[in-house]
This record gives C-alpha cells, sequence and structure tokens, in this order.
C-alpha cells in the first residue's frame, strides 16, 4: 500500500542571519544524553497560510538567537562540545493527499504512521548530523501537522518547547522575541557520577522494538490513594514536603545505594514513565492557536516507557504514548485497555 504523505528532500536551513561562532561545554549529563533522539509531533486542526513555508522562515529566523541549535557536536580535548558552526539544522516539506481526521493519528493503529509524519536521522546522516530535525505536513484539508526530531543534547523538553514556542512568534510575524534565550555556563551542580554512570549505560544499550501507541485512560480510571483523594490539604502538603526531602538523600548521600537500584532497570519488567505536561508544547503557536494534541516518542526504546504527552486540560482522559509491550503483546495490551472505557 503507497503512503499517502510526499516528502521533500531534506534541506539544511541556516540561520536568516551571521551568527556567532565558538564552542559551547557540555554537562557530564548533557554528554551522558548526547546522541539521543528525541520526538515530538504536534497536530494543528486550524489551517494557516502556506503552513510549511512560513514555518521554514519562522525557523530560520529564530535560528538566529538559538545559534547553537544549527551548530554540530564536536569532540575536543576537553570532552564533547557543541561547535557553532551555523551549517543548520534539516527541513521537510510535506503534503497528505489524506484529510487530518482520515489519517486517525490519535488512534492506536493511525491510519499515517507517525513514522511518516516525523523525520529520521536514520539512514540519513553518517556524519555531523544535525541537531534539530523538522517536517511540516499539509493534509488535503489545510490542517498540518509538525514533526519535530531532536538530539537531546542541544534542549530538554522545557528548553525544546521555548524554542518552538520562538519559532511560532516569528511565524505569527512578530519582529522580536517575548523571551529571549539566556545561556549560564556553571550555573547547574552535576549529578552525582551513579546517575550519570546509569544515564550512559541506559542511552547505549541496545533498541528494543517497543511498537507505539497512542492510547487514553479515562478519568473513571485514575483514582488517587484515599490518604490524597480525601485527605486535608495539610497532609497532603507534609506528605509533598517529606518526599522531597528524601531527594537530597538518594541523589547525594544515598547515590551508591540509588546506583545498585538503577543498574536492574533493564528488564521487561520495568516501566519508565514521563510527563510532557507543563513543560510549554501546548503553547507553541504558529498563526492558528495551539496543538489539539501533543504525540510523543521515542525512535530508541531502552526500556519499556510510557509518555503522558496529551493536552492536559481534556476532561475525558489521560493520552498517552505508550512503548511498553513487544510485537507479540500488542493486541492483547490495547484488548485491556479497551476494557477500561
Amino acid at each position: 500500500m503507497s503512503s499517502p504523505v510526499t516528502k521533500s528532500l531534506p534541506v539544511l536551513l541556516g540561520p536568516s542571519e551571521a551568527t556567532p561562532g565558538g564552542t559551547l561545554l557540555l554537562t557530564a549529563m548533557d554528554t551522558a544524553l548526547a546522541s539521543l533522539p528525541m520526538v515530538a509531533l504536534f497536530i494543528f486542526d486550524r489551517p494557516i497560510d502556506q503552513a510549511a513555508e512560513t514555518i521554514r522562515r519562522a525557523l530560520s529566523r529564530a535560528l538566529v538567537p538559538y545559534y547553537p541549535v544549527a551548530g554540530r557536536l564536536d569532540g575536543t580535548a576537553h570532552g564533547l562540545t557543541i561547535a557553532c558552526t551555523g551549517e543548520g539544522v534539516a527541513f521537510v516539506a510535506a503534503l497528505a493527499s489524506c484529510t487530518l481526521q482520515d489519517a486517525r493519528l490519535t488512534e492506536p493503529r493511525p491510519a499515517v504512521s507517525l513514522e511518516e509524519l516525523t523525520p529520521t536521522y536514520a539512514g540519513q546522516y553518517t556524519m555531523d548530523p544535525p541537531l534539530l530535525l523538522m517536517q511540516v505536513t499539509e493534509f488535503s484539508c489545510g490542517r498540518f501537522v509538525v514533526g519535530v526530531t531532536w538530539d537531546h543534547v542541544i534542549a530538554d523538553g522545557v528548553g525544546m518547547a521555548q524554542f518552538l514556542q520562538a519559532v511560532g512568534e516569528f511565524a505569527r510575524g512578530s519582529s522580536s522575541l517575548s523571551v529571549a534565550p539566556v545561556r549560564l555556563d556553571y550555573c547547574h551542580p552535576d549529578f552525582p557520577p551513579p546517575i550519570i554512570s546509569m544515564t550512559k549505560a541506559l542511552v547505549s544499550s541496545s533498541h528494543n522494538e517497543f511498537p507505539s501507541s497512542y492510547i487514553s485512560v479515562p478519568v473513571s480510571f485514575i483514582n488517587l490513594r484515599p490518604c490524597l483523594a480525601n485527605g486535608d490539604i495539610l497532609d497532603l502538603v507534609r506528605q509533598v514536603k517529606e518526599a522531597k526531602a528524601r531527594v537530597s538523600y538518594t541523589f547525594v548521600n544515598g547515590a551508591g545505594e540509588m546506583g545498585g537500584r538503577l543498574r536492574g532497570t533493564s528488564g521487561y519488567d520495568t516501566l519508565f514513565v514521563t510527563s510532557w505536561w507543563n513543560l510549554g508544547f501546548d503553547d507553541i503557536d504558529f498563526g492558528a492557536g495551539g496543538p489539539v494534541q501533543v504525540v510523543g516518542d521515542m525512535k530508541r526504546k531502552v526500556l519499556p516507557s510510557c509518555i503522558l504527552c496529551g493536552r492536559k486540560d481534556k476532561a475525558d482522559g489521560v493520552a498517552a504514548m505508550a512503548l511498553c509491550v513487544r510485537e507479540e503483546h500488542q493486541e492483547a495490551f490495547l484488548a485491556e485497555l479497551r476494557k477500561l472505557e
């Protein structure tokens, strides 16, 4: 069956103006996460004029204040750095012959796969890959989706949301940014060595074939512990404070103990859960409002994982990307989820 998505060849898109050179040093945690590709798909149900071209121009402008994004990873005597070369990011314009509704992107088995809507490093770049890849796909109904793949070394979720919000401001015609990027070297203490070692081990682990399934868990199934749901607000505050007080022991005084626990997180009986709520992805606006859905994914799947990535203001349930079961178990997994409806 032929794909309904027709893509342009990737082009390198540089900053619209000259940018500073130089190199940026990385923390030990940045280095541990280098070459870990992250993926986000933003679904917009209202069209903008010439979506791909509008976003392409805005992206080029955003690369001026965010010039490190247009650079490349570089190994030096001081370790891994980001060389601010201004070489650019990869950009793909695509057209889909179906409507956004027909694509059924937020169903467990979409008619158009997420892989067709997000750019990938695989087979594209053998040397000096861009730190960010973007694909804008316009559907026959005028609606569009934006797929972004980036190297975790350049930004975490909050940083990527801030960058894409900047692209959105330029797409909407702003002449300057409401929030300018600021870099402060050596302002963050590094994580304890056991945490760094664990992160390196996970990132370098072999890839597992966990199919991606966009799922929704009904609100009726989500239950708080009785002591939280029915307890006094002061009791809740006390429990949160006690939990926060244990963090310093866990990551500093108890680093050896924690390292021992984390070394066991490599099996099929482990579930890694992360939340993309409150990162700012819901506030990305290229001209017609924010995305109706945010879909997170991982190109390299090491542990069974679940990403809470749907809009948190949805009243009907919690949406998430599940990457936690093998192909032979996926049908049974989805069948169990349907029983919750």
